[in-house]
């Protein structure tokens, strides 16, 4: 997996990350500096910057097999409380094979968890993201914790849980069976099958029903020129290909990649406030609004 470099910054953080458990303890002194290289870039935060490269780091060690880097990766304080971790690094390396082909973290859409007192501060930051190895997608939640002047033990990998498609679509829908883990440290789960067809849908694992129609940006453009109804829009194209909250609809195309047009509805009100363009990673863009109108 080729990394995304960030010159000095890169070559600083790869040596927090991958350098043993002693790289955790390293993390602190060498914020500082790393913080004022981010002020020079200020598209590009600190935060986002540490998240992807110890992402990257992890993702290099499981490619490479390498157990013994993928534990050091993990907070001293997980090293020390979760008793199946090297259960767990096993389970990992037989459920993921490697390489990785694709690998959608972005630190800059992170949940974080930041506390401050008397100047000492502790940040986290986590997020689920999926990869792609062999053609096959997977979903990961990475939790870091960066920052730690309270314990400095607990700073490193706090959590991380890889899903298999299956697994993660079933735990979007709140499907039985299907739940997250309830203590930090390493989980794998894959071990569940859905009896459809699983896509990825701007980033997140949708259960898919194909049809054969034709539906274009122009064939949705003219129809929102008189009329905003969902209802309408249902007799007109059909059932959607998917739904969770938002109903997706699958765009005819000439080429390999399949784009999705994804409605925002407005239940109560019958009413489509927003349509967007998106592929399986992501936003492309905002085909029609309705400025009126909305969640």
């Amino acid at each position: 997996m080729k990394k995304i470099g960030f010159l000095r910054l890169t070559v600083l953080l790869v040596l927090i990350f991958c350098t043993s458990c002693t790289g955790c303890a390293r993390l602190k002194d060498l914020a500082g500096i790393a913080k004022n290289k981010a002020v020079k870039e200020p598209y590009v935060s600190f935060e986002e910057r540490t998240y992807n490269e110890a992402v990257d780091c992890f993702f290099d060690a499981l490619d490479t097999r390498n157990k013994e880097t993928i534990r050091s990766l993990f907070s001293p304080y997980i090293q020390k409380t979760a008793t199946d971790l090297d259960e767990q690094i096993d389970l990992l390396l037989k459920a993921y094979p490697g390489p990785t082909d694709i690998c959608k973290r972005d630190g800059g859409k992170v949940h974080g968890e930041y506390s401050s007192k008397y100047g000492d501060r502790s940040s986290m930051a986590d997020s689920s993201f999926p990869v792609v190895s062999n053609g096959t997608y997977y979903w990961c939640w990475f939790q870091l914790m960066y920052e730690n002047d309270f314990d400095e033990e607990k700073v490193g990998i706090n959590g991380l849980v890889l899903f298999s498609a299956d697994y993660f679509c079933a735990l979007q829908y709140g499907d039985d069976g299907a739940q997250w883990p309830e203590s930090p440290g390493l989980y794998v789960c894959t071990d569940y099958a859905l009896d459809c067809e699983v896509r990825a849908i701007d980033g997140y694992p949708y259960k898919y029903t194909p049809f054969k129609r034709t539906l274009t940006e122009e064939d949705v453009l003219k129809f929102f020129k008189t009329s905003q109804s969902y209802s309408h829009f249902l007799r007109e194209f059909g059932e959607p290909n998917a739904e969770n909250i938002y109903y997706i609809y699958e765009l005819s195309s000439n080429g390999n990649t399949a784009n999705y047009l994804k409605l925002g509805i407005d239940e109560q009100k019958d009413t489509v406030y927003i349509a967007t363009i998106v592929d399986e990673y992501g936003y492309i863009s905002t085909l029609w609004e309705n400025a009126t109108s909305g969640p």
